[in-house]
């Protein structure tokens, strides 16, 4: 329903795949509302906002070469839904590229904010958000975007239509601390940031049950 996420920016990271660079673990998948976006492990969240409402969580093995990828019904990802997949190799770029064994866990909370009569073009009513790791990561052999966050009301994402990663001139940037219209084909779906969970921002997990709370009480509404 709604491709929210551009893609975001964020300098200084640790060198993984290809043009890929972060400090983080991630999986790179497009099942969910954002489309392909590199996502957290063990972060479970609300993948299709959607009726019926679907959550992911993506987990590491001890040796960091496999990630489990698994459904659930539930926003504490208890009761899961049909099978789990299993991912063993990473390919150097895009979809279905991972890694295990970085040490942090930072991500861009963008949230999706809507009213199914009138517009919220204030973004005061959150219905759901996609977690977005930080850093830049490569969607294929020519085009990269570079996230980042440095508060709970500040983050950017950026572009990069290259083959030099996120150097250079981006081609588009998205300014996630103000409420930008970017689905208006059923109902006008506004994104901005909506948490920033890093190693310096202590309050980022209360932010996200913040988010998750009342993104949940919002579906229990629409019921």
């Amino acid at each position: 329903m709604m491709h929210l996420l551009a893609f975001l920016s964020l300098s200084i990271m640790a060198i993984t795949n290809g043009q890929t660079n972060t400090d983080s673990r991630y999986f790179m998948d497009d099942d969910n509302d954002a489309g392909l976006t590199a996502l957290p492990i063990d972060v479970c969240f609300n993948s299709n906002g959607a009726p019926p409402t679907r959550y992911t969580r993506y987990t590491c093995n001890a040796a960091g070469t496999q990630v489990t990828k698994t459904k659930y019904s539930d926003p504490d990802c208890t009761t899961q839904e049909g099978g789990s997949q299993l991912f063993s190799s990473s390919p150097p770029c895009g979809l279905y590229s991972f890694n295990c064994n970085n040490a942090q866990n930072e991500y861009v909370e963008v949230g999706a904010y809507f009213n199914f009569i009138g517009n919220d073009n204030t973004c005061q009513n959150l219905q759901s958000s996609i977690p977005s790791v930080l850093g830049c990561f490569c969607n294929n052999a020519t085009s990269s975007y570079n996230s980042a966050c440095s508060s709970n009301t500040v983050g950017e994402i950026r572009v990069y239509d290259n083959n030099g990663g996120c150097s250079g001139t981006a081609s588009s940037i998205e300014d996630l601390s103000q409420c930008t219209l970017v689905d208006d084909s059923v109902i006008n779906v506004y994104s901005k940031i909506a948490g920033c969970v890093t190693s310096s921002t202590s309050s980022g997990q209360d932010k996200k049950n913040v988010i998750m709370d009342k993104a949940e009480q919002m579906r229990r509404l629409r019921r």
